[in-house]
């Protein structure tokens, strides 16, 4: 019921049976009602019903009331912070509390943290619930199982001298891999224990003893279910089967491997496949080998960035690049840049590639054309914004950008179209706006903002809306921003 409404009830003398109705249609209405029903039990009770958080808006006298604070915390565990102090003192109420929420024992008393029994329920609820429990059941084996049972991760709370207990361990590892973390260094050489932590997750390799790091059928078993070839020891990121195995599973863990498998064909190949950005980690020398960077730039045309120079002056290696990355354009040697066939397919791939053109070709006829979008995929563009900017209040579009105002900039900068109001608004705001990451004295990051434009869209005038997405997606490719990124929500 409408808080105008309640009111004006009350102004005619409401009585039990309109606050009764008004609270059973929904509990957390007790807030507007009079003090006197917030007083009356059979109210908070009938508001509880509905809605356990309604013992937020009782008189605190009730809130003292055994009852009234059961019926509550039997709903909501945590309601129980709401509650007098006594009744955190209540083991009946705190039980009823951490049964159907662990944590809710961050509320209670100090003495019933201690008491073996709540915290036993408490944690067979949610072993996180151990975080809160009294020193002494940290130590307390049969508490700590129950936790690590329900969570393997809380292992990192308990006593020291249980940290070295193979039963907990095994069980805690075996829920949560990475709980490896939290053992003592004698299980961490456990090679019964480092198996079942890998088993569950393969990066807990990172926690195992050194001697482990340096078996090679645990680091393979370990980089084939994705553990990253950085926790194998330096002798196994030069065995080329391990390496291999690993770069499989993830093309960057090429970063990780030995100078000479760096340099290795078949290895950065495999990465590449799994990867193409992997190609940067790769040896020097196969970054002037044509046959790799060709396979490289066709999986991703970006990576003409770590191409030898003698590379990027090759007109074959740059055009592929640029058909598969228009804005790869700007890692091109000067000529290029300057070269219409090249110009002309890095546009067709990205109009925003119109930013690196060499000067000379900028009021070429074909090149002015090219660089434009034409107005049906303008139309397409600005519908497809207009469909998700309105059904999702947090999406933005963006564009890494590596020029701005026609100068380099150094570190990263972005390009964005975001929203500014929510899905539910008749109107809202789109705007475009310029990021860049800057050093401070202290060396550290801060985002400097620049908004360039915004446009007003008004749902119920579609047409007009559809023109102001239009113009701002011409604003943001104008900046630097790829059309790609718009295109992607397509596939979304």
């Amino acid at each position: 019921m409408e808080l105008k409404k309640v009111w004006l009830k009350e102004l005619k003398t409401m009585d039990k049976k309109e606050a009764l109705k008004i609270v059973q249609e929904s509990g957390s209405d007790l807030v507007s009602l009079s003090d006197k029903f917030k007083k009356d039990k059979d109210v908070v009770l009938e508001a509880i019903k509905q809605d356990a958080w309604s013992l937020l808006y009782a008189d605190e006298k009730l809130k003292a009331d055994k009852e009234v604070v059961l019926a509550s915390v039997k709903q909501n565990g945590s309601n129980i912070q709401l509650a007098h102090d006594k009744l955190k003192a209540d083991k009946e109420v705190v039980l009823a509390a951490v049964k159907q929420d662990g944590r809710a024992i961050d509320y209670a008393n100090e003495k019933l943290k201690a008491d073996k029994e709540v915290v036993l329920a408490a944690v067979k609820q949610d072993g996180q619930a151990i975080d809160y429990a009294n020193e002494k059941l940290k130590a307390d084996k049969e508490v700590v199982l129950a936790a690590v049972k329900q969570k393997g991760n809380v292992l990192e709370y308990a006593d020291d001298n249980l940290k070295k207990d193979k039963e907990i361990v095994l069980i805690a590892v075996k829920s949560d891999g990475g709980t490896l973390e939290y053992a003592d260094d004698s299980l961490k050489k456990d090679k019964e224990i480092v198996l079942a932590a890998i088993e569950q997750d393969s990066s807990a390799l990172r926690y195992a003893d050194e001697k482990f790091k340096a078996d090679k059928k645990i680091v393979l078993e370990a980089v084939k279910k994705d553990a990253s070839l950085d926790y194998a020891d330096n002798n196994l990121k030069a065995d080329k089967e391990v390496v291999l195995a690993a770069v499989k599973q993830s093309g960057f863990n090429l970063e990780y491997a030995d100078k000479k498998l760096k340099a290795d064909k078949e290895v950065v190949l495999e990465a590449i496949k799994n990867e193409a950005y992997a190609y940067k980690h790769a040896d020097e020398s196969l970054k002037k080998d044509k046959e790799i960077v060709l396979i490289a730039v066709k999986e991703q045309g970006r990576n003409l960035e770590y191409a030898d120079d003698i590379l990027k002056k090759d007109k074959d290696v740059v055009l592929l690049a640029v058909k598969t990355y228009g804005s790869a354009l700007q890692y091109a040697d000067e000529k290029l840049k300057a070269d219409k066939e090249v110009v002309l397919a890095a546009l067709k791939q990205e109009v925003s590639a119109h930013q690196y053109i060499d000067k000379k070709l900028k009021g070429d006829k074909d090149i002015v054309l090219a660089g434009k979008i034409d107005d049906d995929l303008l139309n397409d563009m600005a519908e497809l914004l207009f469909k998700n900017f309105n059904s999702d209040d947090g999406l933005i579009i963006e564009t890494d950008i590596d020029i701005i105002d026609g100068e380099p900039i150094k570190g990263t900068a972005r390009i964005m179209i975001l929203r500014e109001g929510l899905p539910n608004d008749s109107e809202y705001t789109v705007t475009i706006e310029r990021v860049v990451e800057l050093e401070d004295a202290d060396e550290d990051e801060e985002n400097d903002y620049e908004t360039i434009d915004s446009y007003s869209i008004a749902l119920k005038n579609h047409e007009e809306s559809i023109k102001e997405f239009e113009a701002a997606i011409k604003t943001y490719i104008e900046y630097g921003g790829s059309k790609s990124s718009i295109e992607n929500l397509q596939k979304q």
